[in-house]
């Protein structure tokens, strides 16, 4: 057996192993708070752990393999390509995919043909910005034109100041912003984040999980094996989708910031302790925001702090309220400190109330964010 024929067959085991077999070392938290680890097997609509059979509505978090750091925030954000979901898929190399109107993405997931319909673009660090028709960044600096397609290996991009369409090399494009709409995630999925300056990627939660925006695209399963799968399904309601009946907000000397959804106040990426969320609510004292949940919920969870934007600043209180009756209570909340996870029991609860009042300074910095906010169903 050759060196390269060996190295290969190490490689496609750990896949055989989990497609096939039970995962030795795995783990399942339930949305009821239960743990469970040993063997399990990862099936087409759930998981079965020492013979329970249980669906993926059931399951808030999978740990395939033994748990692993995720990667240090640093300077220079590594390569990534976001997809049209809003998902982030990690890469070392990106080139024109060999057939059809895609790329290949090679990297910790493996190496993934990615069809052109499911990318929203790629860089090296943010996007570039939103504009008409789409955005390239080339050598020679920022290139606006149409990507028509994948031709002979190279990128098709037609531009109002060349009659003939450029033939471009993938790799000869810093980045690009494709000019293509957004689409609705799907339910269920599996949320791995597998950098935290990035948003999760979101794959289909199957027996073998496949890109969501592109479901015939499976990825390297002994990757995932060590990373942990947030489970989004239907008995986990992002408070951030969910539109609130009531909404009072005040500033302390006359301007008000109204609160947003899945942002900060100024529309960037909310950035809690490093991580950056995809889900949550950012919102100034004082405010008051409250939902009728009619009953249907039996947790709130959410991770709690002021913005790192901020640093130091911020100092504000939090109050949580159902029906008039107070939940819980945090006060003297401050930029800086690390943030704080919230379990709330909304068992039987009809109007939630959130209230942001001011601190020991006002609402100076007062930039509070429910991260990953969510509605729980058991």
């Amino acid at each position: 057996m050759s060196v390269a024929l060996f190295r290969r067959l190490l490689r496609i085991l750990p896949l055989i192993t989990l497609a096939v077999g039970t995962l030795p070392a795995a783990a399942v938290a339930l949305l009821d708070g239960t743990t469970l680890s040993g063997p399990l097997r990862l099936g087409t609509s759930g998981v079965s752990v020492e013979g329970r059979a249980i669906p993926f509505s059931a399951c808030d978090w999978l740990i395939l393999g033994e748990p692993a750091a995720l990667a240090p925030a640093g300077r220079n954000p590594p390569l990534g390509v976001w997809l049209v979901d809003g998902s982030w898929l990690p890469a070392e190399r990106i080139v024109a995919a060999p057939v059809g109107e895609a790329i290949l993405v090679a990297g910790p997931l493996g190496d993934l043909t990615v069809p052109l319909t499911a990318v929203l673009g790629w860089a090296a660090g943010p996007l570039p910005a939103a504009g008409e028709g789409d955005q390239l960044v080339v050598a020679s600096g920022p290139l606006r034109g149409q990507v028509q397609g994948v031709r002979d290996g190279r990128l098709v991009v037609a531009t109002a100041l060349d009659p003939v369409p450029l033939t471009l090399a993938v790799g000869e494009v810093q980045a690009l912003r494709l000019d293509q709409p957004q689409r609705k995630p799907m339910v269920p999925a599996l949320l791995v984040q597998t950098d935290p300056r990035r948003p999760p990627l979101r794959l289909t939660a199957t027996a073998a999980p496949a890109l969501a925006v592109a479901a015939t695209v499976t990825v390297d399963l002994a990757a995932l094996a060590p990373l942990r799968l947030i489970v989004e399904g239907p008995n986990r309601q992002w408070l951030s989708d969910v539109v609130p009946t009531t909404v009072e907000e005040f500033g302390a000397f006359g301007v008000v910031w109204p609160h947003r959804r899945d942002t900060d106040l100024d529309g960037a990426p909310i950035i809690l302790g490093g991580v950056l969320r995809a889900k949550g609510l950012t919102i100034h004292s004082k405010a008051t925001l409250g939902w009728n949940l009619a009953g249907a919920y039996a947790q709130l969870r959410a991770t709690v702090g002021i913005l790192d934007v901020l640093g130091p600043e911020g100092d504000c209180d939090l109050v949580i309220s159902g029906d008039g009756r107070e939940l819980w209570r945090r006060t003297g909340i401050r930029g800086g400190q690390p943030a704080v996870a919230v379990a709330v029991d909304v068992v039987g609860v009809k109007n939630l109330i959130v209230t942001v009042d001011y601190g020991a300074r006002y609402d100076i910095g007062d930039h509070l964010v429910l991260a990953d906010a969510a509605l729980i169903r058991h």
